[in-house]
């Protein structure tokens, strides 16, 4: 519905909490079409569309769709592209994400900057953002992703450690009472 930051950023936020799975999948997938939306790849580079008309109920994330673009535009056109599809996806993640916190600094008042920032910075903060996008990408199984979870077994389980807490289910009881 051209909210592509707020719906990028949860699908993210899902990705933390649920990185495997044919909904994993389905989420990685399109978080990948959403930071990629009005790119297109040509043959003297890249063209970037921008609809200035985009909904702003959630923020004016125009800016930020302008970054996310040029984002993917220079994984299109430079060494980026000499990577492997995984480490492509991955490197863009991790800057679009990174501009996600920074752009967004002092921001508040919308769902998507008050709920999803904190928790991406605090990631950042603690440097496994890294870890985190090639997890959230795994269940696409890329090329190049088997070379990437080899090299970086240390980073992924800090990440795991890292994450649990939020991944227990509630303490409260749920279930109807007997």
């Amino acid at each position: 519905e051209k909210y592509s930051v707020p719906a990028a950023m949860s699908y993210l936020r899902f990705l933390a909490l649920e990185p495997s799975g044919p909904r994993a999948a389905e989420a990685a997938a399109a978080v990948r079409a959403v930071l990629a939306r009005g790119v297109e790849k040509t043959a003297k580079g890249a063209n970037i569309t921008i609809d200035p008309a985009a909904p702003k109920e959630e923020g004016d994330f125009t800016g930020m769709q302008m970054a996310l673009s040029m984002s993917a535009a220079n994984a299109m056109t430079s060494d980026e592209a000499k990577k492997s599809e995984f480490e492509q996806a991955r490197s863009m993640l991790v800057r679009d994400v990174k501009m996600f916190i920074e752009i967004n600094e002092k921001e508040s008042g919308n769902y998507t900057v008050d709920a999803h920032r904190p928790f991406f910075a605090a990631m950042n903060d603690a440097k496994l953002l890294d870890a985190y996008t090639g997890i959230a990408l795994s269940s696409l199984h890329l090329a190049g992703m088997d070379e990437w979870v080899n090299a970086n077994g240390k980073s992924i389980e800090a990440y795991l450690d890292w994450i649990r807490p939020q991944r227990r289910p509630p303490a409260v009881s749920l279930a109807p009472k007997q």
